[in-house]
Parts: C-alpha cells; structure tokens; sequence
C-alpha cells in the first residue's frame, strides 16, 4: 500500500510539472515582449534621430520629386547605417506646401517573443520640416530676334520651362515666387491692353486696316535706361513701322502681321510678374523669332517689370527683406541698328541715338546696355547674362560685365549648354529662395 501511494504521488508531480510549464509559456511570452518592446523602441529614436536630419537636408534643398528622394535616401542611410538594429526601408518624402514630410518603417526580429508565435514587430517614423522661404522675384529678357529662329528657339523654350519647373516644382500657383517675361528684339510688346501708355500719341486710324499689336518706340533723354514713371519720364510712343519698300503694306501678310504691316518684327507680350505656372508656360510657348538685337531693351523692360514703379505695380518695394529681386537677360547676337529698317528708335535718318551712321549707332546701344545694367545692379537686383552661340569677344564682355559677378556669367555654345545655364541659374535661385 505504501509503495502505490508513493507512485500516485510521483504521478500527480509530473501533472503538476505539466500546469507549472504550461503556466510558463504567459509567463516567458509576458517577459519577451518587455524586453523585444524595448529592442523596437530603440529603433524608433534611432529612425526619428535619422529621419530628423534627413528632413532638414530636403527642406534645405530643391529639385525635382526623383532629386530630393535621392537625397532623402542618402542622408537617411548615413545617420541610419546598416549594421544597426532593426532593417528600415528607404524613407519616403512628401510635399505639402511648406511643409516636408519624410517617413519610413523598419523591420525587428524578436527573441524572446518568437515562444508566442511572433517573430518580427514594426515600428514607424516621420519627421516634418517648415521650410522658411524668401520671396522670389524674377524677371526673364529673352532674345526672340530673326537669328534664333529654328533649332535655337526651342531650345530656348525648353530652358524656360525648366527654370519655370525647377522654381515652381509641381505646383500652379508658388508660394512667394514671382517670374515675369520679356520677349525682345528691337522693340517690346507690352501688350495692348497698356494704352494708357501711350500718352495722347495714339491714333487707331495710323494702323488701318490692322490695329496697334502692343509695341512702343523708347524714350529719350535717358530714361530708356531707367525704370521711371510716367510722370517723371514721359508717355511712351506706338510702334508703327510706315511703309517702305522693305514692308510694303497695306495688304498685310496673311494671319502673321508680324512679317509685313505697321507691326512687324513685334514680338509676343510682355507678360507681368506672375506665380501661377501657366501663363508663364504659355508666354514661353507663344514666343518667335524675327527682328533686329536691341540688348538694352530687354534688361531695361525686365528691370520694369521687378520695380515697384510704374509702368507695372506688381513688384515689391526695393529693400524689403521678405524678397529678392533676380533678372535674368539672355541674347545670341550682337546690338544692330538696321539701315534701312525701323526699331524702338525709329529709323536711322531719325537720329535718335545722335547720328546716323550705323556703326556708331551700334555702339551706342553697347553702351546703353551697360548703363541698363550699371543701372539696375544699383539697386541691389541680382542680375544673371546668358549668351548663346556667340562668338564676338565684344558681346561676351559686354555681358559679362552686365552680370553681378563671374559666377553669374554663362556662354552656351550648344543648345544643351544653354539647358544646363538656365537649370544652373534655377537651382541657385531656388537656394536663394529657401533656407533652412
């Protein structure tokens, strides 16, 4: 008897041992997830600490979508090594507004929690930046004479898109950039909804059977180097381009009053400082090519358009500290004065630039577009020259000297060199406009 009770004893530990390491399985599972939860705590500070420096370096920088993922990408994996614990995905970036948000999750392998069926836990960060912008103010002289017509005019019209797409991303309306267009030649259109430009020198009937297209004649007495009103410098006069032999009008040219009539050789208008994408795609679009090289008239019109004066209002004070002013002339040829022909200055026998001798009219348009130019760096305007596919020494010292300094000096003697300036020129403005 005693030896049975012995063994019904023996037999009820091994159940007891059975309950007891049932028991243990809470027990363990309990204990792993405290110490596998701090393991994956761990993790998330170290992804918080690396995604907070990520999104300061994409928040200080600009670029396409695909350009500041790479840069997320390679500022996450040098704060967020491999040989860490837990594998992070590649962080994405997103862009609302002002705001930058950069996120990612990563990947912990258990230890003890593996006793309960649980073999990984992930966990998931963001971090999210302000960018603190400068306002922009930007105004584009772009050469449309009869010498970039063809391959140079395209490629002229895809640089713009991209400067436009580099300082406005993928949004229509930017927030605190403005960008303004000039198409010149030997004159400007600033659009003919601007009448009252014109002073009391107008007369529709001039233009029969075509009407004014917007192109104005300068004025004189140096204020075609400034960028004075109205009332201190005068009313602007409408370009009329008589008839001659060389434009023997009336009947016009068919649909394109630009090749013969009172308005040829006017370019596309004038557009105004604008921050919505659109119109500025569209200007740039609408844009060709004909006419004679006045360099003076698209800086001085450019410098009009980002001045707080008249003729337009759309700029800035001078000296406020929320923008910048940036101006940005880009030609393909030399200053001409065409004899016979007619420009901003009328015709040569007209002496408007005080002498009739073509070859000394030319110089004096060189050195009216370094006044220009003197001129508007005065005012504090950073001030970017382009040419392209020029070879005279002269037009590249000219302009040069007309940017605010070397670094701001582009030759393009290529089509894709004329792309990388104005996508050089954008990524700096870009700095300029944000700042960490």
């Amino acid at each position: 008897m005693i030896e049975r009770a012995r063994r019904f004893l023996r037999a009820d530990d091994g159940a007891v041992a059975i309950i007891l390491a049932l028991a243990m399985v809470p027990f363990l599972a309990a204990s792993g997830a405290a110490v596998d939860m701090s393991r994956a705590y761990l993790v998330k500070v170290r992804l918080g600490h690396a995604l907070d420096a990520t999104a300061l370096a994409v928040g200080s920088s600009r670029g396409t979508e695909a350009e500041l993922q790479e840069i997320a990408r390679r500022f996450f994996q040098a704060n967020y090594p491999g040989t860490v614990i837990g594998v992070a995905r590649p962080p994405t970036v997103r862009i609302e507004g002002n705001t930058i948000t950069v996120s990612t999750s990563a990947t912990v392998n258990t230890t003890l929690m593996r006793v309960a069926g649980v073999d990984t836990i992930t966990v998931g960060a963001s971090a999210s930046v302000m960018r603190e912008t400068t306002g922009l103010e930007v105004a584009l002289a772009l050469d449309n004479t009869g010498s970039m017509a063809g391959s140079k005019l395209t490629a002229l019209k895809q640089a713009s898109r991209d400067l436009i797409n580099i300082l406005f991303g993928d949004r229509e309306v930017a927030d605190r950039v403005f960008i303004g267009i000039v198409p010149f030649a030997a004159t400007v259109n600033v659009g003919t909804d601007r009448i009252g430009l014109l002073g009391g020198s107008f007369n529709p009937a001039d233009f029969s059977p075509d009407t004014w297209g917007g192109c104005i004649e300068e004025r004189l007495n140096g204020h075609d180097q400034l960028d004075t009103s109205i009332a201190e410098g005068g009313a602007w006069r409408p370009y009329r381009w008589g008839r001659d032999r060389f434009n023997n009008w009336p009947p016009l040219s068919g649909t394109n009053p630009q090749l013969r009539g009172p308005n040829r050789d006017c370019p596309q208008p004038i557009t105004p400082l604008t921050n919505r994408k659109s119109p500025l795609l569209r200007a740039v679009d609408a844009m060709t090519a004909q006419g004679f090289t006045h360099i003076n008239l698209g800086i001085v019109w450019a410098w009009r358009l980002i001045s707080p004066d008249p003729p337009f209002t759309e700029a800035r004070p001078y000296g406020d500290r929320d923008y910048n002013k940036a101006l940005i002339l880009m030609t393909d040829g030399v200053n001409v004065f065409p004899n016979p022909g007619y420009t901003a200055y009328g015709r040569l026998a007209d002496q408007r630039l005080g002498t009739n001798n073509p070859f000394v009219a030319n110089n004096e348009l060189d050195v009216r577009t370094s006044r220009v130019c003197t001129n508007v760096k005065q005012r504090g305007i950073i001030v970017y020259t382009i040419v392209f596919q020029v070879t005279e020494v002269s037009v590249e010292n000219l302009m040069r000297n007309c940017a605010t300094d070397a670094s701001k000096y582009f030759n393009s003697p290529t089509n894709e060199a004329l792309r990388q300036a104005f996508q050089t020129i954008g990524a700096q403005l870009s700095n300029l406009h944000v700042s960490r």
